[in-house]
């Protein structure tokens, strides 16, 4: 259990990140309402659907449910990480549980996971859709329990270069070589080629081209 000195301390971050970054957290919705209704179809229930999630990351933040290393990494890093677990995770619960006007009107080949589209041909993958199935997967699948992984790759979709990241992340441009390395080379092993060849070459291009 987190003492309550470092509750109220992740509180007082929150509510001042709320107040003086309202231009980074209303993306960070915007972008949360976007991931949903790409894969449960757009509506207005997609809207409280995101402001929910966002609340939740904010309290499991606070009350310790998500790790956050304070003196490591910026409240801004540790929420696009966690909001892409939440999305995912929220994601698969609505299509398990209830149905979408995207599901009712879908093939059944539609929807696929990351270990249906392995077997896919890739003249059948959809490279816009499945970019966002394949984040999800590095995040919670390739890189499940590495979180300083996840923070880089993170940082690497977003377009940062090695020294960016360095710099932000307070690393020499040696560890943060290493680290992004390390990332190139575990996606590209645990992603079929192909995938990677059907996906948007920006998206290629910011997880294994990094410089």
């Amino acid at each position: 259990m987190e003492s309550e000195n470092i509750v109220k301390q992740r509180a007082e971050a929150v509510e001042f990140f709320i107040k003086n970054q309202k231009d980074t957290y209303l993306n960070m919705v915007y972008k949360t309402k976007q991931r949903l209704g790409m894969a449960l179809g757009f509506s207005l229930r997609i809207i409280t659907l995101a402001e929910g999630i966002m609340n939740e990351v904010f309290s499991d933040i606070i009350d310790g449910t998500r790790e956050w290393n304070m003196e490591k990494y910026k409240l801004e890093q540790v929420l696009w990480m966690n909001i892409k677990s939440e999305v995912s995770a929220r994601v698969k619960k609505e299509k398990r549980f209830v149905p979408t006007m995207a599901a009712s009107n879908a093939d059944e080949d539609d929807g696929k996971c990351v270990d249906d589209l392995i077997n896919t041909k890739p003249e059948d993958v959809e490279g816009s859709v499945d970019a966002e199935t394949i984040e999800s997967h590095c995040f919670d699948i390739i890189l499940k329990d590495d979180e300083d992984a996840q923070i880089v790759l993170n940082e690497m979709l977003k377009g940062k270069t090695q020294k960016e990241i360095a710099d932000d992340l307070g690393l020499s441009i040696r560890e943060s070589e290493s680290k992004i390395r390390s990332i190139r080379r575990r996606v590209s092993r645990q992603l079929p080629r192909y995938m990677l060849e059907n996906l948007p070459k920006s998206l290629i291009t910011k997880i294994l081209n990094q410089s």
